[in-house]
């Protein structure tokens, strides 16, 4: 996580947490992520490279043809600001979605060679919702609502199974006009008549 620093820092912040180093296992260049994301969300929807292009174009007011989106989405060309809110908007996903690296990729190479990993460029992505406050809290919370949804998920199928249970004495009472003595809750019955 950066350390508490005004806005206007940091990218001084970030500078002098990242060392640039060669590109690393793992590591996609930063274009190569963004047409990963890009590509994957245009199949989502079921368009074309052409229709997607001239979507873009509509917004950006210049040509974006098939080829430039089949450019994009394997990595080969650069990306203005503007270019990322018309893609995000045409795809109806975020910047910081379009930016976060697909699993399985440990960092990524933001430019001759300079590696930024993982964490760091999530936490760029990232809101802070109070200055100092990460999402750490939030996070917490979601990792324990996770847990108690586990919880809840086994109590369901301990109920869905007591159900199961009730509806085949239901059944077996509505063939038979009875119950069937070996359930639950008749044997008392039984023995007192």
């Amino acid at each position: 996580m950066l350390p508490d620093v005004p806005a206007c820092q940091t990218h001084h912040a970030y500078a002098v947490m990242l060392k640039p180093t060669l590109a690393q296992e793992g590591t996609v260049r930063i274009e190569e992520s963004i047409g990963q994301r890009i590509c994957a969300r245009r199949e989502e929807l079921a368009l074309t490279q052409q229709v997607l292009g001239e979507m873009i174009s509509a917004h950006l007011g210049r040509a974006w043809t098939r080829q430039a989106v089949s450019s994009a989405e394997k990595g080969k060309r650069s990306f203005t600001a503007a270019e990322l809110v018309a893609i995000a908007h045409v795809l109806g996903t975020s910047i910081g979605r379009l930016l976060t690296p697909p699993d399985g990729v440990d960092g990524v190479d933001i430019g001759d060679g300079s590696y930024l990993p993982r964490n760091l460029l999530l936490a760029a992505l990232v809101p802070v919702i109070a200055r100092g406050q990460p999402l750490d809290k939030m996070q917490d919370t979601i990792l324990r609502l996770a847990q108690d949804l586990g919880v809840l998920e086994r109590a369901a199928a301990v109920v869905r199974a007591d159900l199961d249970a009730l509806n085949a004495l239901a059944l077996a009472v509505a063939a038979t006009g009875e119950a069937p003595r070996d359930s639950p809750g008749v044997e008392g019955e039984a023995s007192g008549e």
